[in-house]
């Protein structure tokens, strides 16, 4: 919430927020377990859980040492001729960090402050990380991507090294990371990112 919101709720009942220094509607997803956490009097679970899911993430990264240091590009289609990436700040993005992928700085340095920047097609030669991983959905479909000329040009493309998230459950998990979420997340997008990484 925003600070504005705060105020006014917390005049109402006893309120629960993101801390302080986190940006609107956000906070990373341990401190808002742990912060439920401690407004439930559950403490000791929820840290249990936080650590469930770290341990998760370091086991994958540990049986997927290709991974470290790997660049690895998150993006999608807004429409015909416009494509998206998504910045570091995403909590996509976040995933595949935890998981001991870069994000080439170039993506960073286009995205500024915002959590994604649009692309034409002409500048797909941004996607073109070690692994690359495509969102699709509200029609979009692999094939189009894939039937692009200027895509195919693209040595990931070539390579066979991109990953198609089609399952509405996974991107969901993605978007709206938590506690819940993430081990769903583990479970079915390491398959998809080890095989599409290089040897």
């Amino acid at each position: 919430m925003t600070a504005q919101e705060y105020r006014a709720l917390s005049k109402v009942a006893p309120t629960v927020a993101q801390p302080m220094g986190e940006p609107d509607y956000y906070a990373p997803w341990d401190v808002v377990t742990r912060l439920a956490g401690r407004a439930l009097g559950q403490v000791g679970p929820a840290g249990e859980l936080v650590a469930d899911v770290e341990t998760r993430f370091a086991r994958a990264r540990r049986a997927q040492p290709a991974f470290d240091g790997a660049t690895a590009v998150y993006a999608g289609v807004l429409g015909p001729r416009e494509y998206y990436v998504e910045a570091p700040s995403s909590s996509r993005v976040e995933i595949l960090t935890a998981l001991g992928f870069e994000i080439p700085a170039a993506i960073a340095k286009l995205a500024g402050k915002e959590t994604y920047a649009k692309i034409s097609r002409e500048r797909l030669d941004l996607v073109d990380g070690d692994v690359l991983v495509w969102e699709l959905g509200s029609g979009v479909r692999r094939a189009d991507i894939e039937a692009d000329p200027l895509y195919k040009l693209l040595p990931v493309a070539r390579d066979n090294r991109a990953a198609f998230v089609e399952d509405a459950d996974l991107t969901a998990a993605m978007a709206s990371i938590s506690v819940l979420s993430l081990p769903l997340v583990v479970d079915r997008l390491v398959p998809m990112l080890a095989a599409a990484a290089p040897a």
